[in-house]
């Protein structure tokens, strides 16, 4: 007899709270600059000694902070041109995600603007998987990126935060390769391609799972980036809200990393 099918949640980062951007829209946009700028100017995060390209050192990521209230507060430095440097021979980004890049989104177009990019696309649907979607379920990764490159599409790199709401649906490491590769196949030859690792705390050994068929897929790929979100919330668990879709913060370092992938890519 066949093993049941795991019972596997999916997750909507739809607002519970409509009128959130109404009430206090001015105050988050400068409580998420504010984020984004700390963060940017007191932590290195990545390994510049080796490994993947655009892979995140663990040892290097964003730590709680142990001061208390009255501890010093860091310095704020503004971004300047040379900062951005690196990244300015890219100026447009496709960013296809789940229900954690539509949470995200906000994050993701400040920080990406503030380091350059002047077209910046970001679809993340609550539930999304990679292949299977559709009718009566949420479009697909695969079939929103056939969508973007019928309507024209063709930015100078690609983001992919994919995988959350696959966790747990396949039993071997080459369903996990193959939606992989599906991805790769269709994005365009030589356009770089930056991944984000996917991670959920009711899964840990299958997200481990799917991120190491992942790293291994990506190797394999010129031009490619892979983001360790994993990494960055196992060690700073308050990150996330629940277990998945991150806080206010961890959105902001959702969008950082990206941010610091796309720049090791030039």
């Amino acid at each position: 007899m066949a093993a049941p099918e795991p019972n596997v949640r999916y997750f909507d980062a739809r607002p519970t709270r409509p009128h959130r951007w109404l009430l206090v829209g001015a105050l988050t946009a400068l409580a998420l600059v504010a984020i984004a700028v700390v963060i940017r100017s007191t932590t290195d995060w990545f390994d510049s000694d080796g490994g993947s390209a655009g892979a995140i050192a663990a040892g290097d990521l964003p730590q709680a902070s142990s001061e208390g209230a009255g501890g010093a507060a860091p310095e704020v430095v503004a971004a300047t041109d040379d900062d951005r440097a690196a990244a300015s021979d890219l100026t447009s980004v496709v960013v296809v995600g789940d229900s954690i890049t539509q949470g995200s989104r906000d994050a993701i177009r400040y920080v990406l603007t503030a380091d350059g990019f002047t077209d910046v696309t970001v679809d993340g649907v609550p539930s999304r998987r990679i292949e299977a979607g559709g009718g009566a379920n949420p479009e697909s990764g695969i079939q929103a990126i056939y969508r973007m490159l019928a309507e024209g599409a063709d930015p100078d790199v690609w983001v992919i935060a994919l995988g959350t709401n696959d966790i747990g649906k396949y039993p071997t490491d080459e369903e996990y390769a193959g939606l992989v590769r599906f991805v790769l196949d269709i994005v365009p030859d030589g356009r770089p391609l930056v991944w984000v690792d996917a991670f959920r705390d009711d899964y840990p050994d299958d997200s481990r799972r799917f991120n190491e068929v992942l790293e291994g897929e990506l190797a394999e790929r010129d031009g490619t980036a892979l983001v360790r979100w994993a990494d960055a919330v196992t060690n700073d668990p308050s990150l996330l809200r629940d277990g998945v879709h991150p806080r206010d913060e961890g959105e902001a370092v959702f969008a950082i990393l990206i941010a610091e992938a796309l720049s090791d890519l030039t």
